[in-house]
């Protein structure tokens, strides 16, 4: 696993989750069941910021939803797609206006900057992204609507339903 060390260090220091709401202390234990294990079994990986993980998959900071909130961006010949993670919570509100919030984003002021930001830069440079929160397929484009942004998803199509329509030659010799 791959994280920023501003999200390890948040979320797996036990002295962090005193003083926080019932529910911030349930995530907080969360965090130490099911990430802890796989610390101490040296299969976490830390990073800081922007990074270079692997030849066109690299991470970029998102900060605010959470303290290490990281962008994941995988390139390839020419194409891109960036998983948001949760920079994005309720399509029909945030995307016309990002700098509402919600309870759960930790710094609200960073993470409505991070997410104007991301709307803004996917919107003029029209590549893929992948937000948590999106409708099936959750995949999709952004585009500048008025003072906001709008959510246009990825048409879905499944080849493997499709049947393949048997050329001309092959339907007067009567083999299809």
């Amino acid at each position: 696993m791959h994280c920023d060390q501003r999200e390890t260090d948040y979320w797996l220091c036990e002295t962090n989750a005193t003083g926080v709401s019932e529910l911030q202390k349930k995530l907080f234990g969360e965090a130490i069941l099911k990430v802890k294990p796989y610390v101490e079994a040296g299969k976490v990986q830390t990073f800081n910021g922007a990074t270079r993980l692997f030849p066109g998959l690299s991470t970029q900071p998102a900060y605010g939803h959470t303290p290490g909130h990281t962008f994941y961006v995988l390139e390839s010949k020419g194409e891109k797609l960036v998983f948001w993670g949760d920079v994005l919570h309720v399509t029909e509100v945030q995307f016309p206006k990002p700098s509402i919030t919600i309870a759960f984003d930790m710094d609200q002021s960073s993470a409505a900057r991070t997410r104007g930001k991301a709307f803004a830069q996917a919107a003029e440079e029209g590549y893929l992204v992948a937000p948590a929160h999106t409708s099936f397929p959750g995949i999709g484009h952004v585009v500048r609507d008025g003072d906001g942004f709008r959510w246009l998803p990825a048409p879905y199509v499944n080849d493997a339903i499709v049947k393949p329509v048997a050329s001309p030659a092959l339907q007067s010799s009567g083999k299809q």
